[in-house]
């Protein structure tokens, strides 16, 4: 199983990872525009939210996303305080808003590397939820049976079943959102909720 490396991935990022003995997060990559390979999938009192993180390249020569870093625009208090505007009321944000805090205003600044960034969100899970570590690659992966780097691969298709939502009751449920909206919502149970995504027919 390959799966990119995201930004606090969706649900069915983490359905596919613990759904194999063989995932690999891509580390080698070459960085996809217009991606969740930037992009954090959050609900607010408006509905979807999807968050652009703004990056770069390092290096005008490369396109590796290890070369992708934030830009100026990176503003990591902003984001956090929109974070919590959408998520305060939610039953378990305050548990997770000290750690979260400290992980933007390390790894969240304009100049730092955007992947980093995303693994430390993918760590930062592991360790709240008692996870085991995944494996990163060694090298770029040419070709695999279980492939989801391509666009949209992640989030086309899938099938999600209901958990409570701050905002559902003008919303609806919103489905395919970051790990975020699950476990501020949820907490631990939010280990079950992705056992509950169905996956897609190919």
């Amino acid at each position: 199983m390959i799966l990119p490396a995201c930004p606090f991935p969706p649900l069915s990022w983490y359905k596919l990872a613990y759904s194999s003995e063989d995932t690999l997060i891509e580390v080698h990559e070459n960085y996809i525009k217009q991606s969740l390979r930037n992009r954090i999938l959050l609900t607010n009192s408006g509905g979807v939210w999807d968050f652009t993180l703004p990056v770069h390249r390092r290096n005008a020569e490369s396109r590796l996303i290890k070369d992708i870093v934030f830009t100026k625009e990176m503003d990591s208090v902003f984001l956090i305080k929109n974070i919590r505007t959408a998520y305060s009321s939610s039953p378990f944000y305050e548990h997770f808003e000290e750690s979260l805090i400290e992980l933007f205003n390390e790894y969240g600044q304009p100049g730092k590397s955007l992947l980093e960034f995303n693994l430390k969100s993918i760590e930062f899970v592991e360790i709240e939820l008692g996870l085991s570590p995944l494996n990163k690659s060694e090298q770029y992966i040419t070709h695999s049976e279980h492939d989801f780097r391509p666009k949209g691969k992640l989030i086309s298709g899938f099938k999600f079943k209901d958990y409570p939502q701050v905002f559902e009751d003008r919303n609806g449920f919103i489905s395919g959102r970051s790990i975020l909206d699950a476990i501020f919502h949820g907490g631990p149970e939010a280990k079950r909720w992705w056992t509950d995504v169905s996956l897609p027919l190919n």
